[in-house]
């Protein structure tokens, strides 16, 4: 069946590596068969495969594939500042590929779910051949603050909503942002806040 097949693969694919170590398609080995681990759930063996990759040939261009496949089984498991240092190393060493537009989308995403969206703008600024506008700022700051509501983490949240409300002269979701910051400092017993924040959207004229 098709389990015994994928075992069939993993013993070729060792032995290959086991054996034929100055094989030309050594990087070949090592990125499939950290896949079919990937795949399986055997995740330690699969990133040990992958870093041996990276370490051992820096100069083959699947490195660049392995990267990035580490680094989105880091944004898979939550583990945002390790997915965000693999997806820096993509769009850093292999700038012209698709791996760092991919990379690049990525990242945005890993800092979203982070909840702090200031690490791709401020990378995004490093880079020459990229730009974020102010529009895109406005909403990817207002999607990350609202992330942080969502997942109830509250005291978070409320820097998030105020850095936000603060930081954009008629901010897009300014209403919205109004609501969640007065909700989060409810949820984390700050009355005083809450009650400035909803009087503030009582304020707002009604269209």
């Amino acid at each position: 069946g098709l389990n015994d097949l994928t075992a069939k693969k993993k013993t070729t694919l060792q032995a290959l590596i086991n054996d034929y170590s100055n094989s030309e398609y050594m990087d070949d080995a090592l990125l499939a068969l950290s896949s079919l681990y990937f795949n399986d759930g055997d995740v330690n063996e699969a990133i040990e495969l992958s870093n041996n990759l990276i370490i051992n040939y820096p100069f083959s261009p699947l490195v660049k594939t392995a990267l990035l496949k580490l680094g989105l089984h880091y944004y898979n498991t939550n583990q945002q500042d390790l997915a965000i240092k693999n997806f820096k190393s993509v769009i850093k060493g292999f700038p012209a590929s698709d791996e760092s537009k991919e990379a690049l989308v990525a990242l945005k995403n890993a800092t979203i779910e982070k909840g702090d969206v200031q690490i791709y703008f401020d990378y995004i600024n490093s880079l020459s051949d990229v730009s974020v506008s102010i529009a895109a700022q406005d909403s990817i700051s207002y999607e990350a603050a609202e992330s942080l509501f969502y997942k109830e983490d509250y005291n978070n949240a409320i820097v998030a909503f105020g850095n936000y409300i603060n930081q954009f002269e008629a901010a897009f979701f300014y209403l919205p942002a109004c609501y969640y910051l007065a909700e989060s400092a409810s949820m984390s017993d700050n009355s005083d806040l809450a009650l400035a924040t909803y009087l503030k959207i009582l304020d707002q004229p009604v269209n």
